[in-house]
């Protein structure tokens, strides 16, 4: 059975995989994006047998047009494509979960591709609105869950 570790990194080890699954058109000074640096911005490895195949970044972040003072923002999620369906990033995005509710959180949302909101329905979010025009990335769906202590 495979090693699946997952733990906190540090911002520049989620650059390569960013750079290869979600933004490879990207000039490489756009991979850092805001809130990276943020106090309180975790990111999130996950290690199939010592190697970092999945990340995922939580920061603390209201909603669009909101004030929402204990919510969090997933973002920059994502596994190389030949590790997915192993259930790595489930776990990473657990592993955000966990911290986001450690911190107080009480709502966890995302701009979701259309080909990833099965995936975080799976993860207990749901999609509120329309589709909507992603920023220079594709069209995107808001989705959220509510973060309950347990």
């Amino acid at each position: 059975m495979p090693i699946i570790e997952v733990r906190p990194i540090p911002v520049e080890d989620t650059y390569a995989i960013r750079r290869q699954v979600l933004w490879p058109d990207d000039p490489p000074e756009t991979i850092h994006r805001p809130g990276d640096t943020s106090v309180g911005t975790l990111h999130v490895g996950g290690f199939w047998e010592g190697q970092l195949v999945s990340i995922a970044t939580v920061i603390r972040d209201a909603p669009p047009e909101t004030q929402h003072s204990t919510a969090w923002r997933l973002r920059a999620v994502a596994t190389l494509p030949e590790f997915q369906g192993r259930r790595i990033g489930k776990a990473v995005i657990g592993r955000c979960i966990e911290y986001a509710i450690q911190q107080g959180g009480t709502l966890l949302w995302c701009n979701a591709r259309p080909d990833a909101v099965s995936f975080y329905e799976r993860l207990g979010f749901q999609i509120e609105g329309d589709l909507h025009a992603g920023l220079g990335h594709g069209p995107r769906y808001f989705m959220w869950r509510l973060l309950v202590a347990g």
